[in-house]
């Protein structure tokens, strides 16, 4: 026997007033919630910004090279929960709700104010410099390299790791007893790879092959910061490979060669074909 369910009563008009009160209540919360995020990751993060090399270059286990792509990966996790914050409580707490998506909008763009890049670049430069040059003596020596080797990459030891990032990536080239190094300096994941470049001569195109410089600015002099290209950072010293010879180009020799017996035989096959024809 079929069993007939009656229907609810509609809820009074003071549990409907509770209930959208109570659903304002939770969005307004759970927008503030973002808010205070927010503006705990900005303030935590902004030393990161004016001084990230100095903080990070002496961290140990390889910490100084993932901490910083875990602070973006992180960015990129807060900017989506803000996004769905906004669009989530839009219609429930407008102005609550577009709080936390205005204030990360800000963080990437225009956060912080000032030259913080340049700031960073020049502090982990000077703070290194002499450690840097002593590293290039090295190399110049052969001592932390082996001597054999004129191009090549390597990661520096103790106690010059924290000369680079990316746990003391050098990138050196020696001609004629003099080094040109390259001391990585990338940041997280999404930056370009980008270095310090000692140039001995203090002249760059005679060590770098500038068709795969994106920009290269000069710190002083035998210094300078460069911007290779994405993921040329490792081949910025290499020469350049040779041209492959274009496809379906048949070598000179052939036409210069002497016609070999399989020619030949062809040829008499044919003028016997075409007389079988003729007759």
């Amino acid at each position: 026997m079929r069993i007939v369910r009656p229907l609810p009563h509609p809820a009074p008009p003071g549990d409907k007033a509770a209930s959208r009160a109570r659903r304002r209540w939770l969005a307004r919360r759970r927008c503030l919630r973002a808010l205070r995020s927010t503006i705990a990751f900005m303030v935590l993060v902004t030393p990161f910004l004016f001084f990230g090399y100095v903080l990070c270059c002496r961290m140990p286990f390889g910490i100084g090279s993932a901490l910083p792509s875990c602070l973006l990966l992180y960015e990129c996790w807060m900017f989506s929960r803000n996004c769905f914050i906004f669009f989530r409580y839009l219609l429930i707490t407008p102005l609550v709700a577009v709080l936390p998506l205005l204030l990360n909008i800000y963080f990437i763009l225009l956060y912080p104010p000032g030259h913080s890049a340049s700031i960073n670049e020049k502090l982990y430069f000077e703070l290194f410099k002499r450690e840097r040059l002593e590293v290039v003596a090295l190399i110049e020596n052969g001592k932390i390299r082996d001597p054999s080797s004129l191009l090549g990459a390597m990661h520096v030891p103790q106690p010059y790791t924290h000369t680079a990032m990316k746990n003391g990536k050098v990138i050196y080239k020696v001609k004629e007893g003099k080094a040109a190094v390259v001391f990585s300096t990338a940041w997280n994941l999404l930056s370009f790879d980008q270095g310090f470049c000692y140039i001995p001569d203090n002249i760059p195109s005679h060590w770098l092959y500038m068709n795969r410089l994106v920009e290269y600015k000069e710190v002083e002099k035998l210094w300078y910061i460069i911007f290779p290209q994405v993921t040329y950072l490792q081949h910025i010293l290499d020469p350049p490979p040779l041209p492959s010879p274009p496809p379906n180009v048949t070598p000179p020799e052939k036409f210069l060669s002497r016609p070999s017996n399989t020619d030949r035989d062809q040829k008499n096959a044919w003028a016997r074909f075409k007389g079988h024809f003729h007759r």
